[in-house]
Parts: structure tokens; sequence; C-alpha cells
């Protein structure tokens, strides 16, 4: 779980654990994992750590079937409320209006149900921001390096013919296996003209274009502050199988990637851990 958490909040900023009182015994709490893109929360301006209010995002199923409902949920320490959208289907989704107001219900737990598992530890503001937006935009800026390398293979591997003092009649004619008979043109002189076909062909360094693209890569990488043994190992970096001493070379700056985090991930559990006594505890009594 965690983990997944820490995906999230690496690439969005933040992410939440909510704990459920699920009522059975046998399993009394449950953890769902909520994303930024998922819920928002609201803090007052002196204590940005710290939520008075969480409303939450999802779909859920519709009353028809084949429908489907977006669903708020909003929380505080006091009460819960729900607000429903109307049914809509994949055809009618951007056009729903209207929407259904649940009744305002005493929160049984009297603390938000959430722990927050953060990018980096919040200081002015709550939302913090990760690296999925920087990622999104070298990704697109990649698959654009990468399209125009495709489309210059492709005009290379497609050059255009020329033909060059022949008849102005003359036309090509494509037959397997026979020869095209080229006339010459008639260039007013007691020497004929050579009659010859061409290509016009463009130069095509794809080992220089893939060094861009990769220094690119890595750049980005290093900007954001990425080890690259995280995206793509120690062999290739070290081109070939390492050794011990070589591979712990190589992953020394991931080794310190992870257990810089580890200092932010004891303060995340047991932040969630007293939650999750808390409502345990409301549980039991």
């Amino acid at each position: 779980l965690f983990q997944q958490a820490d995906r999230k909040a690496t690439l969005n900023g933040y992410a939440a654990i909510e704990v459920h009182a699920t009522g059975d015994p046998e399993s009394p709490l449950r953890l769902y994992l909520w994303g930024a893109d998922e819920l928002k929360a609201y803090c007052s301006n002196d204590d940005p750590q710290n939520p008075f209010a969480v409303v939450t995002k999802s779909i859920i199923p519709g009353s028809k079937r084949g429908t489907k409902r977006r669903k708020w949920t909003l929380w505080t320490a006091e009460f819960v409320q729900s607000f429903e959208s109307k049914d809509f289907d994949d055809q009618s989704c951007e056009h729903v209006t209207g929407h259904y107001i649940g009744p305002q219900l005493p929160n049984p737990y009297r603390v938000l149900p959430f722990a927050f598992v953060w990018h980096e530890l919040p200081i002015k503001t709550f939302e913090i921001e990760g690296i999925g937006t920087a990622l999104r935009e070298a990704n697109g800026e990649v698959d654009r390096m990468l399209t125009d390398l495709a489309q210059l293979i492709e005009h290379f591997n497609r050059p255009k013919g020329f033909a060059r003092n022949v008849s102005p009649s003359w036309r090509y004619h494509d037959r397997d296996g026979q020869f095209a008979h080229l006339p010459s043109a008639d260039g007013g002189l007691d020497t004929p003209l050579v009659p010859e076909l061409f290509y016009l062909q463009p130069t095509v360094d794809v080992i220089s274009a893939w060094e861009h693209i990769g220094n690119f890569i890595d750049q980005t990488f290093s900007d954001l502050d990425i080890p690259l043994t995280a995206s793509r190992g120690s062999a290739h970096l070290q081109g070939g199988d390492p050794s011990g001493i070589a591979l712990a070379i190589r992953n020394e700056p991931l080794r310190k990637y992870v257990k810089a985090r580890q200092r932010l991930f004891g303060l995340y559990e047991r932040n969630l851990a007293r939650l999750v006594l808390w409502i345990g505890g409301l549980y039991l009594e």
C-alpha cells in the first residue's frame, strides 16, 4: 500500500490513505488509497499539513444498467455528506446536469479518516508539486523527437527520383525485368546530351539522433533528482555485467534516494498507525 502511495505522491505531489471501519469482526478495518486527482484537501493558512475538510471524488454504478454516477464525499471532523450526479453513460458523460445532495450525517470517527503521504513535506501549502507534470511534458518532447526521426527515416527509404537531359515527352513506365528507354533531349549541339536518372536523398544520422534523445532523457532525470539506475539498471550503465563493487557504486544514488525517503515514511507510518488505532478503538467500544 505504501509503495503505491509513494508512486502516486511522487508523480502527483501527494496521496491519501483512508481508514474505514467495516463493522465486520473478522476484518474490522479497511484501507483505501486516493490519489491527488481523486481528492481535494482544505487547510487553514497556518496549518498546511492538517486539513479541516477533505472531498473525495469517485465513480459509482448508476441506478440503471450500464450507467454511472459521479460521487463527491465531503468529510469534516463533525459530519460527512455525499453529493451524486445524475446517471450518465459513456456517450453522455460530458453533458451531465443536476445532482443529488445526501443528508448531513455525524462523522462516526470524530476525526478525518485520512493519513497523507507527500512527495515532500508541505511547508506553506498542502498541495506539493510532484514530478508527474515534468515527466509528462518530457515524454511528449521525446515522442516529438522520435516522430521526427521516424519521418526522416521514411523519407530516406523513399527518396525522390529525378531525370536529367531527357526528352520532355518522356514518361517513366515501371516494368519489372525490363529496361527503361531514356530518349535524349535535343540540346542543339553536335554532342548529344547524356540522359540520366538519380535520387535526391536526405542524410540520416540515426546514431546522433538516438544519442541526443538519450541525453535529453538523462538530463531530465538529473533535473528531477531521479537516479538513472531506477530506470535503466546498473548493467545498462556499466555496458555489461558489472562486478559487485561496480554494482554497489552504480546503485549508490538510488540507495541514497530511498534512504532519504525512509525518514519521511517513518512519519507517514506513525500518522497512519495513530489513525488506525483511533478508529479501531472506536469500533471496539
